[in-house]
C-alpha cells in the first residue's frame, strides 16, 4: 500500500483504504487488488478521487469499483437514502416506487438489485418485465400513484457507464432540494441491505409490471 499511497492522491487513498477494510465493499477487493498488482494508478485515481456525485435527477459515471463509479455500492446508496427520504417526508405506510431500466448490460441486474433494496424496506415495488423507456416510467409512477421511480440509465454517456435517475411522485425528475437531500442521505449509509428478488415477488412486495401498462401508456400518448 506504500506504492499506493505515493501515487494517488489523499483523498483517492482515504476511500482506497476505506473500501479495501470496510465489510460492504468486500466483493470489490479483488478487482481493486488487480488493479493495485497492475500499478494502474490513473485508474485507481479517477475511481477514488471523490464520491460519485449526484447530478440531474441522480448518479450517472462508469461502471466499475469505486468511490467514484457505479456499482451496487454507489446504486445501493442512493436506493437506500430514496427509502429513508420517502419515510421521512411521507410517514412508512404503504409507500411505493416503480422501476424501469435500459438496454445497458448491467441495468436490469442494477435494477432487480434496487428493487431488492426497497423491498427490505418494506416498500412496494413496481417492476417492469423488460426494459422500457424513461417516459414510461415517468407515465407509470403517476398511473400507479407511486411515490417515487427510478431509471437505471445513463442517458446520453458512453456506452461503459450507467446510473440512477430517481423521479418524485409527479413524475418529473428530483430537483432541489430534494436531490441534495438524498446525497446528504447517502453518504451516511453504513449497511446496504436487500431481500432476495423472487422471495420478495412472491411476498407481493415486488409486483411485475408490463403489456397492460404499455397499453395504457400508449393510448394517453
Amino acid at each position: 500500500m506504500d506504492e499506493a499511497r505515493k501515487n494517488l492522491s489523499k483523498s483517492a487513498f482515504e476511500n482506497l483504504q476505506k473500501w479495501l477494510s470496510e465489510p460492504k465493499f468486500l466483493k470489490f477487493r479483488e478487482e481493486i487488488f488487480g488493479m493495485i498488482d497492475n500499478r494502474n494508478w490513473q485508474e485507481l485515481e479517477d475511481a477514488f478521487f471523490k464520491v460519485l456525485e449526484f447530478g440531474t435527477a441522480g448518479r450517472r459515471g462508469k461502471v466499475g469499483a469505486g468511490s467514484n463509479r457505479i456499482n451496487e455500492i454507489t446504486i445501493g446508496e442512493s436506493v437506500q437514502a430514496l427509502a429513508d427520504y420517502l419515510k421521512m417526508e411521507l410517514g412508512e405506510e404503504k409507500l411505493s416506487v416503480a422501476i424501469a431500466w435500459d438496454v445497458r448490460n448491467s441495468s436490469e441486474n442494477l435494477a432487480r438489485f434496487s428493487a431488492e433494496v426497497l423491498a427490505k424496506n418494506d416498500i412496494k415495488v413496481y417492476f417492469f418485465d423488460g426494459f422500457r423507456s424513461t417516459p414510461e416510467l415517468s407515465f407509470a409512477v403517476r398511473e400507479l400513484g407511486a411515490n417515487a421511480g427510478i431509471v437505471i440509465s445513463a442517458s446520453h454517456n458512453p456506452p461503459e457507464d450507467n446510473g440512477i435517475k430517481i423521479y418524485w411522485n409527479d413524475g418529473a425528475q428530483i430537483s432541489s432540494p430534494h436531490d441534495k437531500n438524498l446525497m446528504k442521505i447517502a453518504q451516511n449509509i453504513s449497511n446496504i441491505e436487500r431481500v432476495d428478488f423472487e422471495i420478495a415477488l412472491k411476498s407481493g412486495k415486488i409486483e411485475i409490471i408490463g403489456a397492460d401498462l404499455d397499453e395504457k401508456y400508449l393510448l394517453a400518448n
